[in-house]
């Protein structure tokens, strides 16, 4: 097992609770009250959809949470169908709050689904397997979910390979008595072919992972679902400090790649120009808006370059991402107001 592997094993944290136990959970506290939510099954997503068609969206978010409620000051929740009547009398901002916690450990689901492939190629995610005994682990609810249903897949296939891999060495094992030159060739076709897997597989990982954070992130997954004045000013001083959670990392990210195209862009721009002034240009002139340009130009003719790199892109560039402010860059003094450092 390399250490690439390893180092990267906490993204997947999610991905072996939904293995191991088949849910993730989400604690939080309604006055008092310490509540724990779970991820729902795909099964009892569809079930709350069919029980609750054509009767709107706040019993679709109700008997969701009624379901995801997993337990009630550390007591475990048998049967969650029984709380429908004391949920129910539940202020509807409430509900609507809850709902939206439960909906924060739907996004940690679909987000395992997307790397769960991944996983079943890393080396502990073949080891899960083999722990037990190749097949899904068993949960007290009886039912299965998504991520579970796609590592069982990869691993069969994966475990097909292995069979068929060793069989074909055994093969070339009993033609080496009589074509060792042959087998010599072929053994080094096949090792090739062992690297470009290896070397596909690392890439599929790391694309998977392209969205994670890669160094620095939290042990426990950020739920951001403000809705409330109060979760609103909290994502708020989460910005002020410079803290990210995965959507701003993407979006950070993506800023970042266009800054740095926008640099190429301006080196090549400004190499242009060395260049043409050591040629003995008469004139150089970008394509900013000038006044007379064109009569100028017009004067020069054929005898004038221009640059085309001053355009609408840049000055979209300039006016959004040139001088954006960044979390980080302001900090809450005693007073409670907002500086910048």
């Amino acid at each position: 097992m390399n250490q690439h592997s390893l180092d990267r094993r906490h993204h997947y944290k999610d991905v072996e609770l939904l293995i191991d136990q088949g849910f993730i959970l989400h604690h939080t506290s309604v006055l008092g009250v310490s509540l724990t939510l779970r991820s729902l099954f795909p099964r009892e997503i569809r079930e709350v959809t069919a029980q609750t068609h054509d009767k709107g969206v706040f019993f679709y978010r109700l008997w969701v949470v009624v379901r995801s409620l997993y337990s009630v000051n550390g007591w475990l929740i048998d049967d969650p169908l029984e709380l429908y009547s004391f949920v129910r009398q539940f202020p509807k901002k409430l509900i609507h709050r809850l709902f939206y916690q439960t909906l924060g450990l739907m996004n940690r689901y679909q987000r395992s689904m997307e790397i769960a492939q991944a996983y079943a190629y890393e080396p502990y995610g073949r080891h899960t397997w083999f722990t037990y005994g190749r097949d899904i682990p068993q949960n007290g609810f009886g039912l299965v979910n998504g991520i579970q249903t796609l590592w069982q897949f990869v691993n069969i296939i994966e475990d097909r390979f292995e069979d068929s891999e060793m069989h074909w060495n055994h093969a070339k094992f009993i033609a080496s008595a009589m074509s060792p030159k042959g087998v010599k060739k072929q053994n080094s076709k096949d090792e090739q072919a062992k690297k470009k897997r290896e070397s596909d597989r690392e890439q599929y990982i790391l694309k998977a992972l392209k969205f994670q954070v890669m160094e620095g992130d939290s042990e426990t997954p950020i739920l951001v679902n403000a809705k409330t004045d109060e979760e609103l000013m909290a994502e708020y001083k989460r910005w002020v400090a410079g803290e990210q959670d995965n959507h701003d990392l993407i979006v950070q990210n993506y800023k970042e790649s266009i800054r740095a195209g926008m640099e190429q862009r301006d080196e090549e721009a400004r190499a242009r120009v060395a260049e043409l002034v050591g040629d003995g240009e008469r004139g150089v002139f970008s394509a900013t808006t000038l006044m007379g340009e064109e009569t100028i130009k017009e004067a020069f003719k054929s005898s004038v370059r221009s640059i085309e790199h001053e355009g609408s892109q840049k000055r979209l560039y300039k006016r959004f991402l040139g001088r954006e402010e960044v979390g980080g860059d302001f900090f809450v003094d005693e007073n409670g107001s907002v500086k910048r450092r």
